[in-house]
């Protein structure tokens, strides 16, 4: 760690001091040169075991100093591990953070994914599940006792030629510390679920994860564990970077965050970094990037149902659940051909949320229970049922053959529930196509919407649907949608 890496200090930072017994004490940064520092990534747990925290009315007393006796273990260790550094701060998100101030979060959760990406060192707690846990947790083999025994060595005695016993060999297994070091992996840790960690992870010039196995070492060149063991390289070239945003998203998806408000804004120093990889006139919206649509709004949840919140429904960021980009995988298959966008994206309104986009549409009428009606066509369905995946709806004409599906959002839309009111007016949004060489065929790809309200042209997402009928859609106008 060269002392020429130096950068501009975060607003705050925890002063361990100079020497062994001094008192921590939180500095804000203000006038300070450039420096060095270390960051804590950890789990806060569960609400009863939430860490010490700066509040606006404890700021003055962290800036007077903070008792080691007050602090959970995990604080302490990684307090510990950085004067054995020799470095003199660290940075631990409840403490540098006002907790329960909305500006003072919203200013630094901006700069969180930089406090990170500059930090000589990021200390992971990583199987710890809450900070009381701290960093040196018991390795399993702590306990194992290596047998030895005890084997006779026999000589003869001379001049009689009888044997005799003269003296003992103790023989035991030699320990090695690498079979439990080969099972180590940060990715299947308690922190590995935590939703903040996606950035932290990824940002980080170095970390060093303190596991209940032994410590494991990553930098952006290779992974290894204490005994020097090589796991994985870490390095992507930088042209493969740019193309991993929806793999990276679909991960981040299934993490667990304190609040739900932190979904999208622990991705903000990963868009940050990945915008040096898109093109300059690229935006980024909602957790998705301009240059990635259609593709990404292709998206479906895992599980069925999810409760509403107040994010735009376009966006993977409405379902509080884990999702996948449906079209993405088969987009990446062996026998896929070609994806061709068939919409024109403008832009997301920055007030509302909307998506403005122009593209074909097509309403979808009747009853969707059992069957309905498709601009006069007499349609049934059928419906498969998986908790995973939703409800899988296979789309026909009046001689049963098959040629489409639908996926919807909500769950309650499965099973018997599955009927449109009859004052709601559903459409297939088309947004691209599919060519397949094996057998050669080829799907439409698009949104499955609804009105918003009766009388505007505003649209809310309810699912995604695949037609593969020539010329089902093709003939319809190109109109201009807002979906919210």
């Amino acid at each position: 760690m060269s002392a020429f890496e130096r950068h501009r200090l975060p607003t705050r930072l925890l002063d361990v001091g100079p020497g062994p017994n001094v008192e921590p004490r939180l500095v804000e940064t203000t006038g300070y040169p450039e420096g060095q520092w270390v960051a804590l990534s950890h789990c806060w747990g569960e609400v009863q075991s939430h860490p010490l925290k700066t509040t606006r009315n404890k700021l003055a007393e962290r800036l007077a100093g903070i008792p080691l006796s007050s602090m959970p273990k995990s604080f302490i260790d990684a307090i510990a591990v950085t004067k054995a550094l020799g470095l003199r701060y660290i940075w631990i998100d409840s403490l540098c953070i006002i907790q329960e101030d909305e500006d003072d979060w919203l200013a630094e959760s901006k700069t969180m994914g930089s406090v990170y990406e500059r930090a000589v060192l990021t200390i992971a707690a990583s199987s710890a599940e809450d900070s009381t846990k701290g960093l040196f947790i018991r390795r399993p083999y702590a306990e194992l006792k290596v047998p030895t025994v005890q084997v006779p060595f026999m000589g003869t005695k001379s001049p009689t030629g009888a044997s005799e016993s003269l003296g003992e060999y103790s023989i035991g297994i030699e320990w090695r510390q690498e079979p439990f070091m080969k099972e180590l992996d940060p990715i299947d840790t308690a922190l590995s679920k935590r939703g903040w960690a996606t950035q932290e992870w990824i940002l980080s010039r170095r970390i060093i994860h303190f596991l209940d196995r032994g410590m494991v070492w990553v930098c952006k060149s290779h992974v290894e564990t204490e005994t020097g063991y090589f796991i994985v390289g870490r390095g992507l070239p930088r042209k493969e970077i740019s193309n991993e945003w929806g793999q990276l998203v679909q991960e981040h998806s299934n993490r667990l965050f304190t609040y739900a408000r932190d979904r999208l804004v622990s991705l903000e120093g990963l868009a940050s970094k990945y915008r040096h990889f898109k093109p300059v006139d690229d935006f980024y919206a909602y957790g998705i990037w301009g240059s990635d649509m259609p593709l990404h709004l292709l998206w479906s949840p895992r599980m069925l149902a999810w409760e509403v919140n107040d994010q735009p429904s376009w966006s993977w960021v409405s379902c509080p659940r884990e999702i996948w980009f449906r079209i993405r995988q088969i987009a990446t298959r062996h026998d896929c051909e070609s994806f061709t966008s068939q919409c024109r994206i403008f832009g997301v309104d920055q007030k509302t949320g909307a998506l403005k986009l122009n593209a074909r549409k097509k309403e979808i009428k009747g009853n969707l229970t059992l069957k309905f009606d498709l601009e006069d066509k007499h349609i049934s369905i059928r419906e498969r049922a998986n908790h995973q995946t939703g409800y899988y709806i296979t789309i026909s004409d009046t001689d049963t053959k098959p040629f489409g599906w639908a996926v919807f959002d909500d769950g309650e839309r499965g099973g018997s529930t599955l009927k449109a009111r009859e004052d709601q007016r559903i459409f297939f949004l088309y947004l691209s196509d599919v060519e397949f060489s094996a057998p050669p065929c080829f799907e439409s790809y698009g949104l499955l919407l609804s009105k918003a309200q009766a009388g505007k042209e505003e649209f809310v997402r309810i699912g995604v649907a695949a037609i593969s009928r020539n010329g089902w859609i093709k003939d319809q106008p190109e109109v201009d949608v807002d979906i919210i």
